[in-house]
Formats: C-alpha cells, structure tokens, sequence
C-alpha cells in the first residue's frame, strides 16, 4: 500500500486522470530520498489530510524568513482525484492551498541542507545542534527542515531513501515490514535528529534503552571513551526513575565553537570545540549526564508554560547530573565540591546585582539565553537546598530524587503537563511539610537563598568571600556534622 502510494502520487503530479488515493488514517506518510550525487539535498513526497494551509516548523532557524520554509522549493500538491491545487506562500512557515473537498492532499517539494557546509561560526542560530552539520562523510540534521505538514495532531511515519553506500541512524525502530519509521505526533517528529553517511556508531544497550552514538568530524574514534560513560548514566537514570519502557534513542556528537547541548524528544545533539578525553571529563561527562537528564525532565514530564518552568526543567537537571557524576564514579568528591563552588558562586554573582537581581528564578524562563545563569546555576542551588530541606525533614529517608521520581509518575507516565503548584504539591508529599512558603521566597520572589546555612546544615563549611562570588567548602566538616544529610557520595 505504501510503495503504490507514492507510485501514484508520482504520476498524479503530472496528470489530473490518475485514479483516486484513499488512505485508512489520518497520519501523514512521508517518503524522503537523498539524492544519491548531493547528499544535503532531499525529495520528499508525503501523503497527508486536506488543509487549506501548509506548516513547517522554525524550530532552529528561528531568524530565517520563513523559518525551514527558506530552504523548501518546488511545492506541489494534488488532490486525492488527481488534480493540482495552487499553492501560494502564506503566513511565516506556511503556504496556502486552493480549496477541495478531497479529505488527503499528496505533496512533493525538494529540501536545501546544504546549509551543513557553513562554518558554525556563520551560521545566524549559533551552534548547529538545531541545524546541519556535513562532515564530509556523513550528514546530520534536525528532522524539522524536512517535514511540510497539514496537520498539527497527525501522527508521522517516514521511509527514508539514502545512497546506496550510505547508513541510516534514527530514534526509531523501523517497522519490519513495512520498513516505515513510527516517528509519532508531527510535533515530536519534528524534534528529533537522524545521520547519514558512514560515521562511526557505538550501540550502548542497557535494560530499557538501545542508543546508537554517533561521531561525527574529528570525534570520529573516541567510542571507547563515550559508550562507557552513556551506559553508565542510563543504568543509573533507568534505576532513578524506577523506568519500566523500552526506548530507542540517538546521540550525536560532533566539533563546534562552542560547549553546548540540545535535548529532543528521543535523541540529543553534543557539540564542543575540545575533543573528549580523560583530561577534560568533567566537562563532556558532565553534558551527557545533563542532556541524558532531559529525557525525563523536559521531555516526560513537561512544564505548562515553557517560561515558567526553565528553571525547574534546567536547574533541576542541572543539580540532578551533577549528583549522576558523583554517583556514578565520573568525577570525584573533590570535583564534586568544585561543582558546589562554582554553581554557588555563579548563584551569588547573579544575585548581587543589576540585571539579575531585578529576575526571580520563575521569571528567568522568558529569556532563557539572557538569564542562562540564573536558570542553570540558580535552578542547581534552588535544588540543593530544597534536597537539604526534604533530608531533614525526613532523617535523611527522602531526597530530591524522590521528587523526580514522583514528577515522572505522576506526569511523565501520564504525559500531563504540570504547573508550579503541582511541583510544589509533589514536594510537599516526599517532604511530609509544606514547602510552599520556600517557593515563594526563593522561586516566585526574588529572596537570596541563604546558601551558606544550607550547606552547613548540608554537613560542609563554607565562606564566602566579599565579592560574593566565591565559595570555599571543607568536604571533612561532614565526618564531624550532628545531620551529615549527603550521604550519598
């Protein structure tokens, strides 16, 4: 059914006698070919509902005139009896459709990615982990730039065409007859990430997730160093969130200018300027461990409001990562109180003045590249505290994973949306006390976290020196404090 769809489409482009497509559901089949001499061009054909307008996303091409829609020519769409309907450019990432009556439209239009080959350091976005990336063997690229849609709720399957000599690395299991790709709600879809070429992949398995890890560039051979690490922290997050479900997921690892990040929905893209290696694991362990993270905070159990939840879904995965490092034997303890230095300290210098001390951690979500610190650094120490809260609250039985776990119980399981007052409900429950006063103060308010009480009462010492922007902790005061809650290194 799938092959003859697009046999037909093929022909009704050019004629309007071809017979009738009837499709059984509302999803929209696309079928992607990579042409076999340009790689970083693409025709797709796609089946999908009549609407009169056509979307494509802006998701990482956010100053781009039509967003993704710059890099797509040549649309053309029929009705289900064979006839061509104009298309007009619409509204920013859009097109307009001549009125039908037919309930499916076939599209087909070409794809320029050919914006892989720019320097990273001229592309208009920033670091290319929302964009393209060619390496002269393999391409990377967001799934966004490749899907015209007419339907924001439709569900998405893909068969992918690339040269012959060529792998294909997705997020996705494959159906094994079909050998369409079940890439879910257009909207997910959109955010995920494929390769093309002949990179080189390391499979890490774990019991409830297959990743392939890609490297790209001059990351090429670093597999040895990588795999373990990815392992390590799915055993410990797959523990940590009690996880029961199957996964498959990507990771891309490639150079750029800049130490950076970015979390789909079943993949994550790493760039850096430095090539991983032991001398610099604090810093790549450290991003697999934050972006790993994301899987379940921001992407399971998902904020209402993008604006209002940065804080939580960064700062709290932040300070989550950062307790997977230490527990998983990636960094030491005295690393792991050069965090704590550097998260308080960045914590103090937003906090002492002009333009930080004007935002509270809830308003920092509403330009998360400007208030980066505040979200990061203030989410982590909002977190710390709030775990040392809840451990002497409950002598040291409950903790801040409880209420991750919690959240992903009761949202990311359910794929409910939350809002502050659920987070604080949650905390209130693993605590036995009401937190909300401290939300108030510390979230929604713009109070300064009493950071130096905390990490006493934590079981370290602190002092912080007069330009409040340097922490100095004694890791041994924990052997002599009455409440050593961090037990846990």
């Amino acid at each position: 059914m799938y092959f003859s769809l697009f046999v037909l489409m093929a022909a009704t482009l050019t004629s309007t006698t071809a017979p009738a497509m009837q499709e059984p559901d509302d999803s929209i089949r696309y079928e992607i070919t990579f042409r076999d001499d340009l790689p970083t061009w693409a025709t797709v054909r796609a089946s999908m509902p009549y609407s009169p307008t056509l979307l494509i996303s802006k998701y990482g091409a956010w100053s781009q005139s039509n967003g993704w829609g710059t890099y797509v020519d040549e649309i053309k769409v029929v009705d289900e009896h064979g006839l061509q309907l104009a298309v007009e450019d619409g509204e920013r990432c859009s097109w307009t459709i001549e009125a039908s009556k037919s309930s499916r439209i076939n599209i087909e239009y070409t794809v320029d990615l050919s914006h892989a080959t720019i320097p990273d350091k001229d592309w208009p976005e920033g670091p290319k982990t929302t964009a393209a990336y060619w390496d002269g063997e393999s391409l990377f690229t967001t799934v966004a730039p490749l899907l015209v849609y007419s339907d924001k709720t439709a569900t998405v399957r893909i068969h992918f065409h690339v040269p012959e000599n060529y792998r294909l690395v997705t997020p996705w299991l494959p159906n094994t007859t079909t050998k369409e790709l079940h890439c879910g709600p257009i909207q997910e879809a959109t955010k995920n990430v494929i390769v093309i070429g002949n990179p080189e992949l390391v499979d890490v398995q774990t019991d409830q997730f297959s990743v392939s890890v890609v490297l790209l560039g001059d990351f090429k051979n670093i597999g040895p160093l990588i795999g373990p690490a990815v392992k390590k922290y799915l055993r410990y997050y797959e523990k940590l969130f009690q996880e029961k479900k199957k996964h498959k997921n990507l990771i891309v690892m490639f150079p750029q200018y800049l130490e950076t990040g970015e979390a789909y929905e079943n993949s994550y893209v790493h760039v850096s300027p430095n090539i991983p290696e032991e001398g610099n694991r604090i810093i790549w362990s450290g991003i697999i461990a934050h972006e790993l993270g994301h899987f379940w905070n921001g992407k399971q159990f998902k904020p209402k409001s993008w604006a209002d939840g940065n804080w939580f879904s960064e700062g709290g995965t932040e300070y989550a990562s950062t307790l997977a490092m230490v527990r998983c034997g990636e960094i030491s303890d005295e690393q792991f109180v050069d965090l704590i230095e550097e998260n308080v300290g960045k914590y103090i210098l937003f906090k002492k003045g002009p333009p930080f001390d004007s935002v509270s951690l809830i308003e920092a979500g509403s330009n998360k590249s400007a208030n980066n610190v505040a979200l990061y650094n203030g989410g982590w120490v909002f977190c710390f505290c709030l775990d040392v809260l809840i451990r002497e609250a409950t002598d040291n039985q409950k903790s801040f994973d409880d209420v991750l776990r919690r959240m992903q119980t009761r949202f990311g399981e359910t794929r409910k949306q939350y809002g502050l007052g659920d987070l604080i409900v949650n905390t209130n429950q693993v605590a036995g006390i009401g937190t909300g006063k401290f939300f108030e103060r510390y979230v929604i308010n713009k109070e300064t976290l009493p950071i130096g009480d905390f990490l006493q009462r934590a079981g370290f010492s602190c002092a912080i020196g007069a330009a409040a922007a340097h922490v100095a902790i004694d890791p041994d005061a924990r052997a002599t404090s009455k409440r050593p809650v961090f037990g846990f290194i």
